[in-house]
């Protein structure tokens, strides 16, 4: 692992196991994906659009989109296992991102809160797309576990204080702490693995740990 690559107060622990449970109440919305881009998009869209705080979006089989997955706040976002519950980047779509918080996609004034990603396996399909991270966040309180990350142009997790339209922390407010990591396979990343982009002196990306993960096969550092 690459220590320098985190700013302080972010920091990798080997043995640290997360283990998480949904909000009580919680509705749990499927989407069944069918290996079909259309069909596949227009599920996972309805689904996140319909959800309210506290609700679980279950992807089950293998989805393949051309949209960005908007992971919403106060959200669980979760697989049956990586293996069988995949979501990837179809040939020719060159997303900035497979999955991005509200928070950076609309440029709002602080970050985001509270979702919880889990059980999943994106790719990015690197071999038919570009200029795509894939899993962009800008948010506080995340829980982020038992993922796959694979093929991705860009950075494999890229955790920003800028949005989508490149406005600096410094303009939109708010720092992002108390977020977990944990059990992450990154793999195949064209630039950077696990990357934190911060530029804000005082009021950063901090106090959030990166658990029992790997990273490898990078085009550039860890």
């Amino acid at each position: 692992p690459c220590a320098r690559c985190l700013p302080v107060g972010m920091r990798w622990h080997p043995f640290a196991v997360l283990l998480l449970a949904p909000s009580a109440g919680a509705r749990q919305l499927d989407v069944r994906c069918q290996r079909d881009v259309v069909a596949d998009t227009a599920a996972m869209l309805g689904a996140v659009r319909s959800s309210v705080k506290g609700d679980v979006i279950l992807f089950v089989g293998t989805c393949m989109v051309n949209e960005t997955v908007p992971l919403l706040e106060g959200r669980g976002y979760i697989g049956e296992d990586r293996a069988s519950s995949r979501i990837v980047q179809a040939s020719g779509a060159n997303l900035r991102a497979l999955a991005a918080s509200e928070a950076w996609l609309k440029g709002t004034p602080g970050p985001g809160t509270a979702t919880r990603i889990a059980h999943l396996t994106f790719d990015s399909n690197s071999q038919a797309n570009t200029n795509t991270h894939t899993l962009v966040l800008r948010a506080w309180l995340l829980n982020v576990y038992d993922l796959d990350i694979l093929n991705s142009a860009e950075d494999g997790v890229r955790i920003t204080a800028f949005s989508a339209d490149e406005r600096s922390a410094n303009q939109l407010g708010q720092s992002q702490v108390n977020n977990y990591f944990a059990r992450l396979r990154i793999e195949g990343a064209g630039n950077i693995g696990f990357h934190v982009v911060d530029q804000m002196a005082d009021l950063g990306i901090t106090d959030s740990h990166l658990l029992d993960s790997r990273v490898l096969k990078t085009g550039g550092s860890a």
